[in-house]
């Protein structure tokens, strides 16, 4: 159709995540954050491009951040990639998707699953 530009990825539409392509393993995936957690990181989190050679994931206000922590092999939300000074989430496991346990001060086990 003349006009209209060919999209990578869906993820473009909400705003201030990187235009594709993406590596394909990223394609299409976005990531949800639920559970009783204090502070509240629950949300939708869609690709934001890599970090230390691993896929990354951000929050759509950009408040949190999903990404892996290859010093001690393991998954972390925070408030930024990087970050794990302040309080966070982690999961010592392989996979993305799973249970994250709390580090002082945010509270509650905070659950990573595949965006439907």
């Amino acid at each position: 159709m003349a006009g209209m530009q060919n999209s990578s990825c869906r993820w473009e539409v909400v705003g201030n995540i990187p235009s594709g392509p993406y590596p394909s393993r990223s394609l299409g995936n976005s990531y949800t954050v639920s559970g009783a957690i204090l502070p509240d990181a629950t949300g939708t989190f869609y690709y934001a491009g890599q970090y230390d050679g691993y896929d990354f994931f951000r929050r759509v206000d950009a408040a949190y951040e999903i990404w892996r922590d290859t010093a001690l092999t393991q998954w972390v939300l925070s408030e930024k990639a990087g970050d794990v000074v302040a309080g966070h989430w982690e999961r010592a496991e392989p996979t993305i998707a799973g249970i994250y346990s709390p580090i002082a001060p945010f509270t509650g086990d905070a659950t990573v699953a595949i965006a439907t």
